[in-house]
């Protein structure tokens, strides 16, 4: 052992000599380290860094190849001294990556990596753009855009929208909205514009300013799904007072304007003769004003609003006769509009009109009645009053024969007696007094006259008492409210009857008798009652009976049958209400309340003592509940929901609806089958991590509805995996199918208890679980693409989607082999009605996990391909 311990002492020594002594020295120094600095740690499209590796000493054979930066490529190595090297590092375009770093690997020198850069180089683009609502704008009107972004941005200077308005270009200018996904620019419509065929829609210009994201990004101003604008008109120029004629015989005055007036901008108010007043300027002098009987049509008929002419009944007492000038003058605080909201001038007449008191006089009553008994209370004489608006009584006539004045008749200011002393002297029956004015007028006075003189009669002979009649079988009536209504007055050849109520304290009701609806089924099994309120309206199909469960058993219960009860619908405003206020501060706490909370209820009645007997919660059929919104409202918000209060649960949760504009006022449609208290919410929702996400608008709007919930902390988590129970569950709430009927579970794993209990059960009973073939549901697996297109077919075909006969070819899918060949034509379904497609252009995935985003995206398409929403 020791002579070979000297042995290799003795060769190291000898190495030692005939090596050179770098290779030596080397052998027992430290190694050669790195660093890597940058000059940026976040690069935007269009940046470069400056990338500094220095070395601890001088390095030969360093390239590009001994570097890696992901994300980004490296370029313009080079040195001076093998110590420090520099290269410039470009990101890739349309990237987003938080995490990178730069990687050295190279022989003879230690591993090293710089710290962390940021890769973002995707330009914020316009995802969609909405327009005004479709309708008529005025002047003053204000046109609103909002233009949709995929990322938050900021905003400087006054961006505009190019706007086309009757051939002629226009700007609407950068509003609000810095800082967020939604910018908002808005027009205000000039005097004198007008556009029959729809504004046109330019170009998203800088105008000097800028639109970047946070790291600065210049925004794509491509703008990208407009809203359609064919609807857009303008109509801005002012209506005039265009043709006046002084009429004559009734000293009326018909004034004809450009076009059909109303009294409100909104296009829907009638005028009405306090609306305004005519003045009369004499030579140029001080007006006369001149009072209005009455404003009636041409034709004699009501106004309605959006008459082009009009006729005025004047009463000009007291205005001497002459030329005099015209002038139309709306009352105090009132304009008259055309339908667009254009406010009329108020004009005066540029020649003179004639006046004269031509108008024919009237009198009132027009007949009487005279007992010709002296001890009668009627007989007494007979006095009528004349309107003689400047006209005189001449004579007054019985055929041919002048009544004497003083002797058969007098006259008292604007009152003329018919005395009795002339009455009495004339036959039974009806006298016809002809009365004469000046102007050459006639009025009649009919005056009948009885004689109730006792008289002897003889004792009448018994007759034998009618035979009694058996009265035809009536309907009772309907309670609207107080107020009766006689159902036989009903159209039922009609789709629907409204049933306007106004509301006392807030509350509203509606009591229909079972039989009127019994009744009315018979002959329209579609007809519906929609009792309607100022703040909301439920719509009562005739066929309200046999959609309430066990209603029966309550009728049994009570010795009562179907005739006996009624059924009171009540509408109650609970937007005033504390609790509620509390709760929707709590369980929407970020949500703006739309229109009124509205309580929808239904008590079924005793019809016989007026005592409730139950109450109608749930229904095997959703029905009809529509809110209001306010009239204001331009559009409603992206980011919208209706939601049902649950008293037991104290939860919001949310329920189908879609919103529909009708005259220009937005209303949102609720269909649901439990009665509760509703409300409508703008419930703007937003998650840090999806912002750059495919699924992001998706997302939103799902969370938004209360479809989805988020992870917390700001956070979605997009790609995490969707068991089987959290897909039932929000299937089962989606669909607003309420609790099951039952309380037994189906599957030996879903236990009593736990969270989504009771939502499989609901969902084995609306069949939606075929796809589970033993008695394990296994509610904590992630649930697979495969069975999610099982599911969802399940729900087209409970809810009775009508489809087409057009097949659709699944052979672009090249993984489909592994699917269990009765999925097959769920997934053919679903790629049909484009609620599920593939994950890639030539894979569907189906037996991958299904994510939180592909759920978000699914329910919003499965509900708006169903009609749930829009």
């Amino acid at each position: 052992m020791y002579r070979r311990m000297r042995r290799c002492l003795f060769v190291v020594m000898i190495l030692g000599l005939l090596l050179p002594g770098y290779i030596t020295s080397r052998a027992f120094a430290a190694s050669t380290t790195a660093t890597i600095v940058l000059s940026k740690s976040s690069l935007k499209s269009g940046d470069t860094a400056t990338v500094t590796i220095t070395f601890s000493e001088p390095v030969t054979g360093v390239s590009l190849y001994n570097l890696s930066a992901p994300n980004a490529t490296l370029d313009n190595l080079f040195t001076s001294n093998n110590i420090i090297y520099n290269a410039t590092l470009t990101p890739n375009d349309d990237t987003y990556a938080p995490t990178n770093n730069i990687t050295l690997n190279h022989t003879g020198t230690d591993s090293a990596q710089s710290g962390n850069y940021i890769v973002d180089t995707v330009q914020p683009t316009v995802t969609s753009m909405s327009v005004p609502a479709n309708g008529t704008y005025a002047a003053g009107h204000t046109l609103s855009f909002t233009v949709h972004m995929s990322e938050s941005v900021a905003v400087t200077g006054t961006p505009s929208i190019g706007v086309v308005i009757g051939g002629t270009s226009v700007k609407a200018s950068y509003v609000s909205g810095t800082g967020s996904t939604e910018l908002l620019f808005s027009y205000t419509v000039q005097a004198g514009q007008t556009d029959a065929d729809g504004i046109t829609i330019g170009a998203l210009s800088l105008d000097g300013g800028s639109i970047k994201d946070s790291v600065g990004n210049d925004a794509d101003r491509t703008l990208n799904s407009v809203g359609s604008t064919s609807g857009v008109l303008i109509d801005a120029i002012a209506p005039t007072i265009s043709g006046y004629t002084l009429g004559a015989g009734n000293a009326y005055l018909d004034l004809t304007f450009s076009k059909g007036i109303y009294t409100e901008s909104t296009g829907t108010g009638s005028v009405t003769p306090s609306d305004f007043r005519i003045n009369f300027h004499r030579n140029g002098g001080g007006a006369s004003a001149v009072s209005i009987d009455s404003i009636k049509r041409l034709d004699g008929g009501n106004l309605i609003g959006g008459e082009t002419s009009i006729r005025v009944m004047l009463d000009i007492t007291g205005i001497p006769d002459g030329n005099e000038t015209l002038e139309l003058v709306p009352a105090d605080g009132l304009s008259l509009y055309d339908q667009a909201g254009n406010a009329v001038e108020s004009t005066q007449s540029s020649g003179t009109v004639t006046l004269q008191d031509t108008r024919v006089p009237s009198i009132n009553p027009t007949s009487a009645s005279f007992d010709k008994f002296a001890g009668a209370v009627a007989n007494k004489d007979v006095t009528t009053t004349l309107t003689l608006i400047g006209n005189t009584l001449t004579r007054i006539t019985n055929r041919a024969v002048t009544l004497s004045e003083g002797t058969d008749y007098t006259v008292a200011g604007n009152v003329v007696t018919i005395k009795k002393s002339y009455l009495a002297s004339q036959p039974t029956g009806t006298t016809y007094l002809t009365l004469t004015f000046s102007g050459g007028s006639t009025h009649t006075l009919a005056i009948t006259m009885v004689d109730s003189t006792p008289t002897s009669t003889p004792t009448p002979s018994p007759t034998p008492s009618p035979t009694p009649t058996v009265p035809s079988p009536e309907l009772p009536m309907i309670n609207q409210n107080g107020v009766s209504l006689d159902p036989a007055s009903i159209d039922i050849t009609k789709a629907s009857l409204t049933l306007q109520m106004t509301p006392k304290d807030g509350v509203a009701y509606l009591i229909i008798p079972a039989s009127i609806l019994t009744h009315l089924e018979t002959k329209n099994a579609a007809f519906f009652f929609e009792s309607k309120t100022p703040y909301g309206s439920y719509q009562i199909p005739v066929n309200l009976a046999s959609l309430i469960p066990g209603l029966g058993d309550l009728l049994a219960k009570n010795n009562l049958q179907a005739e006996d009860i009624s059924f009171k619908v009540t509408l109650t405003d609970k937007s005033g209400d504390k609790n509620m206020q509390s709760a929707l501060a709590t369980g929407l706490p970020y949500g703006k309340v739309l229109g009124t909370v509205v309580d929808f209820h239904i008590d079924i009645v005793n019809k016989k003592t007026g005592q409730m007997v139950g109450t109608a919660d749930k229904f095997t059929k959703a029905l009809t509940r529509v809110i209001p919104m306010p009239k204001d409202m331009v559009d409603m918000p992206v980011q919208w929901g209706a939601f049902r209060f649950n008293e037991t649960t104290k939860h919001f949760e949310f329920v189908p609806a879609k919103k529909v504009q009708i005259e220009g006022t937005w209303y949102t449609l609720i269909s649901s089958n439990s009665n509760s208290m509703y409300v409508v919410v703008e419930n703007k929702t937003s998650f840090a991590d999806v912002q750059k996400h495919w699924a992001k608008t998706f997302v939103e709007l799902a969370a938004a509805k209360g479809l989805v919930d988020g992870m917390g902390g700001d956070k979605y988590d997009p790609n995490k995996a969707v068991t089987r129970a959290e897909f039932a569950a929000m299937l089962v709430r989606a669909l607003g199918q309420g609790a099951p009927s039952g309380s037994t579970s189906p599957y030996d794993d879903v236990k009593s208890g736990t969270w989504y209990f009771e939502e499989i059960i609901k969902a084995k009973e609306l069949g939606l679980l075929d796809f589970v073939h033993d008695e394990s549901f296994k509610p904590d697996q992630p649930l697979t693409r495969e069975e999610m297109s099982s599911m969802l077919a399940k729900v087209v075909e409970f809810e009775k989607l009508p489809l087409t006969k057009e097949f659709v070819n699944l052979d672009g899918y090249e993984d489909l082999g592994s699917m269990d060949a009765a999925h097959l034509e769920d997934v053919r379904l679903m790629v049909k009605l484009q609620i599920m497609t593939g994950t890639g252009p030539r894979s569907f995935s189906p037996k991958a996990e299904t994510t939180r985003a592909q759920t978000a995206v699914v329910l919003i398409r499965m509900l708006q391909t169903l009609g749930m929403t829009n």
